[in-house]
């Protein structure tokens, strides 16, 4: 069976782009006060990845958290607010980390009211950042690895392939509750397999094509 150049091109597409725009945010479990441990998970279409966060959280609400459903978390590339109303809350500073059991694509997290009831917050990443233009993104800047909030609300976006992410607050603050997504767990290498075969019949159909006219 012979395939045309421009099936083979939508197939292409197809596997870089099928998931754009698209976060799966952690449904939480468990979560306890300081020292404090939470757990959740994401469910994407390649499978369940495990999130586990440690450090001074106040604690995770698995049920009757906050609502997520606004501009402040959708927009730039973001296609879809977190739909579970659970989060974890922060309000002393410390030492965080969240962890994936398999490494995800592009995570995510959202954030609510970072630095409200306190003169201004600092989080400093160890991992690079940028703040995602959502639709109604308010209070948020950074600079380098340290994002700052008045009182602020959005989504910030981690590149690449990451199993962690750690941060540190510097201050206490009333609180500030935060969501955690991702574009994707790591593709499964059918998907490479079969977005390099594509690339490879696109490029047996050029060399035919060339030859033809030479």
């Amino acid at each position: 069976m012979q395939l045309s150049g421009k099936f083979l091109l939508a197939l292409v597409i197809a596997c870089a782009s099928s998931q754009a725009g698209t976060v799966y945010w952690t449904d939480f479990v468990y979560g306890s006060g300081p020292p404090s441990l939470g757990y959740g998970n994401i469910a994407t279409p390649q499978g369940n990845v495990g999130v586990s966060i440690t450090g001074p959280i106040l604690f995770v609400r698995g049920l009757n958290g906050l609502s997520w459903n606004g501009g402040y978390w959708m927009g730039g590339g973001v296609d879809n607010y977190p739909d579970f109303e659970e989060d974890f809350i922060i309000t002393d500073p410390g030492i965080f980390t969240i962890s994936f059991d398999s490494p995800v694509v592009n995570p995510v997290i959202a954030i609510y009211s970072l630095g409200a009831g306190a003169p201004i917050v600092n989080l400093t990443f160890a991992q690079s950042f940028s703040i995602v233009p959502t639709d109604l993104s308010i209070g948020l800047s950074a600079v380098g690895l340290v994002l700052t909030g008045e009182d602020g609300f959005g989504i910030i976006r981690f590149s690449g392939t990451l199993s962690q992410i750690s941060f540190s607050s510097d201050v206490y603050e009333f609180y500030s509750s935060y969501q955690i997504g991702a574009d994707a767990s790591t593709p499964e290498p059918s998907a490479f397999i079969l977005a390099g075969a594509g690339l490879g019949g696109l490029a047996a159909i050029r060399r035919r094509r060339v030859a033809k006219t030479t």
